[in-house]
Order: structure tokens, then C-alpha cells, then sequence
């Protein structure tokens, strides 16, 4: 009788410990970060489709703005190019439960102005707004992603 429950017990243990392990102790810095850094990654090198994963669906429309702005030039271009963007993602701004923003220090970023069709390799600091719907964070895109460097020269 007594080992049926000193089975029970350490079996009761296993799956308790096992239950808490799972469960995600992930801080929602990280989270916003995580999030962040997937989606600067993503849209930075123009991988624009995989980057539709981390924005909400109201920012779709600018992913398309882009891809649309891309000609057979641009896509050769990176697709020859061996030179892969660098996304530092700084330490999450929550405003609260559900808005936050990160900023973004871009290196190598392949821009393109669409007015004059003009590309050139360049550094750029960018902030992205994030919010909490159904309990995940997405990036949310109000227009295309801007430097806020600022510029001195």
C-alpha cells in the first residue's frame, strides 16, 4: 500500500514539474522583443511575406505597398547580394497593457525611395509600435517604417 502511493506521489511530481516547465515564463519584455526582432529582421531584409506573421492584419497593406514598389532590378539585387541587414532591437517602451514601442538600429538596409527609384545601402534607427490582441503582441504599421536618426550633416 505504501509504495502504491510513493508511485503515485513522485508521479503526481513528474507531472506537475512537467506542467511548469511548460509553461511560458517568458517576461513581456521579451515577448515585445521577440516579436520585434522577427518582424525587423523580416521586413528589413524583404522578406516580406514571412513578416505578415508578426504585424497585425490592419498593416498588411503597407507589406504590400512595398512588395508592390519592388521591380525584377531590386529583387536581382538582393537576391545576388550577399550583405544581410542588422536588426538591434533596444529594450521595449510599454505604455501600457496592450501599446508598446521598440526601436529598431538598422545596418546595411537596402532603401528605396519609391518616388525616385533611387536604392543606396544605409543606417537607420526605426520605432515600431506593437500592441496585445488576443493576447499576443503584432507590430502595427500607421505608414512605412521612418528614420528617426537624427541627421547632421
Amino acid at each position: 500500500m505504501k509504495s502504491e502511493i510513493y508511485k503515485t506521489f513522485i508521479l503526481l511530481v513528474i507531472i506537475v514539474t512537467s506542467l511548469t516547465a511548460c509553461q511560458d515564463n517568458k517576461s513581456e519584455n521579451d515577448k515585445i522583443k521577440e516579436v520585434a526582432e522577427k518582424f525587423a529582421y523580416n521586413y528589413f531584409n524583404y522578406q516580406l511575406e514571412e513578416c505578415k506573421d508578426y504585424c497585425t492584419k490592419e498593416s498588411e497593406k503597407w507589406i504590400s505597398f512595398v512588395a508592390s514598389n519592388m521591380d525584377e532590378n531590386d529583387v536581382r539585387t538582393l537576391k545576388d547580394d550577399l550583405i544581410i541587414t542588422q536588426c538591434i532591437i533596444n529594450t521595449p517602451e510599454i505604455y501600457n497593457d496592450t501599446t508598446a514601442f521598440v526601436t529598431c538600429e538598422i545596418d546595411n538596409f537596402y532603401n528605396k525611395d519609391f518616388i525616385t527609384g533611387n536604392t543606396k545601402r544605409e543606417k537607420l534607427q526605426a520605432k515600431l509600435k506593437l500592441v496585445k490582441k488576443n493576447n499576443k503582441w503584432k507590430v502595427r504599421m500607421e505608414g512605412l517604417p521612418q528614420n528617426e536618426k537624427q541627421n547632421h550633416d
